[in-house]
Order: C-alpha cells, then sequence, then structure tokens
C-alpha cells in the first residue's frame, strides 16, 4: 500500500487566495435605480438608470452619469458627476452589496471648491436581465413606422416582423388570447389601407387584406377586437358621405360592412371594447350587438384609451378633449389602468401613478413620457413603456415603481398592444 501524503499550504498563501475569492468582481447588473440623500429632511433624489460599459447611464438620456469604481464582494464604489461637470456638483459613494441592494455614504463636494464637502447616504436596488421561460410569457407588440417588434415578456427577448414595403403602420389591436396582432397601415389618397395580421406565435404577416375596394379604403383610425376573435371594429370614414362612422370587418372571410354612424364626433374618438359591450373612448356606449362570447374583455386602443377591469371607468390621453372633461366615467390624461382599477398611469412629462378614484399624485421617478406607447401585463406586474424617437421600451415593477429592463426594439415606436385584460362574462 502507498503512503499517505500531507501537503502543507502555507498561511500566507491560504489569505491570498481568500483575498482573491472575496474581491472577484460581481457581475455588472444591467439596471442599477439609486437614490442618494446629502441633507437630512430633503427629498431623496432617485435615478434609474443603465449599464454602458463600466458607466450607469441616466434613463432617460440626459442628466447624471455614474462611473463604476468597485463593483464586488467587498463592496461599491461610484462616482457621479453631470455630463458636463464644469463647476457643477459630483458625489463619491461608497457602500457595501447584499443580494441585489447596496447602500452606504456619500461625499457631495465642487470641483472649484475644495473644501466644501457635504456626508449624505445613498441605497440602491439593480437588476440582471430577465432569465424567465419564453414559452411562458406574453406577447407585447411594439408598432414602429415598418416594423412589428415581437417582446416576449418572460425574458424579454425580441422578434423582429417587417412590414411589407408598401406599408406603413397606422393603428393595432390584439387578440384576447395575444397570439395575433392586426394592423391598420396608413392610408392617404394614392395609398388605400390594409388590414394586415401578425402571428404572433410564428413571428410572420400571416395575411393581408386590402380595403381599396371597400367603403372604407382608409381603414380604422382606431379599432378593437371582439372578445370571441371573430370581428374588428373600428371607427373611419366612409368614402360615401365622408362621415365617420363604424365599421365591422368579419376575420374569417375579411369583409367590411359600415354598421352604425357616429355623429357630433371628430377624428381623435377611439373605440373601447369594455366587457361585452362598445364604447366611444369619451365613455358613450354605443348601440351594436356584439358576438356572443364567455369572457369579458378590456381593450386598450391605438389611442391611449384603456378600460378598467370592472368596465366603469376609462381612461383616456387625450386631457383637453371637451369629451372627457365632461365624462364622468373617462379620466383625462392617463394611458394604463391597473386590474384592480386601484392605480392609473398617466402619460405627460414623466410617467405618475396615481391613485384611483382621482386622488394625490404619487411619483414614480423621473420616467420616460410614454410618447410611444404604454401598456400594463394582464396581471398589472408590470408596465411597458416606450418613447418615440428611441429604439427602447422599458419595463416597470408596478409593485416598486422601479425599473428593471430596458429592452432593444424596433426604431421609433408608435404605440404597444398586449393582451387585454379578461374576466368570465357576468
Amino acid at each position: 500500500m502507498g503512503r499517505m501524503r500531507w501537503v502543507s499550504i502555507s498561511s500566507s498563501l491560504l489569505l491570498a487566495l481568500s483575498v482573491a475569492a472575496v474581491c472577484e468582481p460581481l457581475e455588472l447588473p444591467k439596471v442599477f435605480n439609486i437614490c442618494t440623500e446629502v441633507t437630512p429632511g430633503t427629498i431623496t433624489v432617485c435615478r434609474a438608470t443603465t449599464l454602458s460599459g463600466r458607466q450607469f447611464l441616466p434613463t432617460p438620456a440626459g442628466g447624471d452619469v455614474i462611473d463604476i469604481k468597485r463593483f464586488d464582494r467587498t463592496g461599491i464604489t461610484l462616482h457621479i458627476s453631470p455630463k458636463d461637470s464644469h463647476g457643477e456638483v459630483v458625489m463619491d459613494l461608497t457602500g457595501t452589496i447584499v443580494g441585489t441592494s447596496a447602500k452606504g455614504t456619500v461625499i457631495e463636494s465642487m470641483p472649484e471648491h475644495p473644501g466644501i464637502k457635504i456626508p449624505g447616504k445613498w441605497n440602491a436596488t439593480f437588476f440582471y436581465p430577465p432569465k424567465g421561460r419564453s414559452g411562458h410569457g406574453k406577447n407585447l407588440y411594439v408598432a414602429c413606422p415598418d416594423e412589428i417588434s415581437i417582446v416576449n415578456t418572460s425574458d424579454h427577448s425580441v422578434r423582429p416582423v417587417k412590414l411589407p414595403a408598401e406599408d406603413k403602420f397606422g393603428a393595432m389591436a390584439v387578440s384576447t388570447d395575444g397570439t395575433k396582432a392586426y394592423i391598420n397601415t396608413a392610408a392617404d389618397a394614392l395609398h388605400p389601407a390594409r388590414l394586415l395580421v401578425v402571428d404572433g406565435t410564428e413571428g410572420v404577416v400571416s395575411r393581408s387584406l386590402s380595403l381599396a375596394k371597400t367603403t372604407m379604403p382608409g381603414g380604422f383610425w382606431g379599432f378593437v377586437v371582439s372578445a370571441d376573435g371573430s370581428t374588428l371594429y373600428g371607427i373611419g370614414y366612409n368614402k360615401a358621405n365622408n362621415e365617420l362612422e363604424v365599421g365591422t370587418v368579419d376575420v374569417p372571410s375579411g369583409e367590411l360592412k359600415i354598421i352604425a354612424p357616429i355623429l357630433g364626433k371628430n377624428l381623435m374618438d377611439g373605440l373601447i371594447l369594455s366587457g361585452t359591450k362598445l364604447y366611444l373612448s369619451d365613455g358613450a356606449p354605443l348601440d351594436i350587438k356584439m358576438p356572443a362570447s364567455q369572457i369579458s374583455a378590456f381593450s386598450s386602443n391605438s389611442h391611449g384609451v384603456v378600460a378598467s377591469a370592472d368596465g366603469e371607468h376609462f381612461c383616456a390621453l387625450n386631457r383637453d378633449s371637451a369629451n372627457y372633461r365632461d365624462s364622468p366615467r373617462a379620466v383625462g390624461g392617463c394611458m394604463a389602468i391597473s386590474p384592480d382599477g386601484k392605480r392609473l398611469f398617466l402619460g405627460e412629462q414623466v410617467v405618475i401613478v396615481q391613485d384611483a378614484p382621482p386622488g394625490s399624485l404619487k411619483g414614480a421617478g423621473v420616467l420616460p413620457s410614454g410618447s410611444g406607447g404604454m401598456v400594463l401585463t394582464p396581471d398589472g406586474a408590470t408596465l411597458y413603456v416606450a418613447e418615440t424617437d428611441t429604439s427602447m421600451v422599458y419595463a416597470y415593477d408596478t409593485a416598486t415603481n422601479l425599473l428593471y429592463d430596458v429592452v432593444n426594439v424596433c426604431k421609433n415606436p408608435r404605440t404597444l398592444g398586449i393582451q387585454p385584460m379578461t374576466r368570465a362574462s357576468k
């Protein structure tokens, strides 16, 4: 039998190995939400930032830049400075990391006055890219002028769907099961509209229907899908009398019919599906019989109008419209409403969460304006916000109002669409 040999490891080597393990850099997070307070009793300043190299850059663009000096198991060191730091306040932060949170102390100073140093504190919550299973997510449809991005809400993977070369985006509605998006292409006197069906499962344009020979060659300004998926309902101009009217498209056959005039209304009015009934976006009901269905759907449309899950209230983006101001059922200036009806998400200069019914506003940080669309997942857990003139969609956790991911999508989003909220019909 061989002899057992004992190998001696010096204490200095053990120390070196342990220090190396502790100082091993951690994976840098994709999103870093940080709040600083340098004067006790003042308003805490919070920033949502995203990773770029060895920096966290402000989201949306503009404002402070955060240089990452250290991010490992021993702690974190950051330096915050404005884009143009000449004569401005800068901050140096140190702290510790526990899980996906960090906190510590901050020293605020001015390069032009090195003797002035103000202490404070800071805390942060950070996120890595979601690693959910793609087969378990919903389809988020991001509509851009010549392309649709299909984002899986579980892992935020993206599939691009190019629109036919001759088509540009006009309006969109999503089926009750979320597997299809219906696109009304933009139209003018020389180019009649078409209805395109985007298959969210296959990631292709599966069908194209020309409206050139119909009584609504311009198609729909805004439209919705019936709860059973059999019919599209939309508002457009009748070429025979140049009046604004409601039209339907039978999905299986593609046949378009005009069924009701919209008297005394303007082009900015959209349709909303609330339960099993159709309404104008100002809350006025339409006396139109819907197909029988076992479920009720509460849909949004391309005009930033969405119904509450109880079917009693509407979010209406156009705050200044007289229709919205005078309607007790429509809340002006908002773009999304939580499934329980208790929170409204307003799209203006920043996104703000408001208790519903309307009460005091609660700031949700400096967020994108939502100019490219804003939708909630059917469970209300995630708010997606897009901005025109970017190629990004921002994902917020509605429980904390924190940004947790930024998704690169097609250029210049115009609107967002997702599976409507549903419930069993009463």
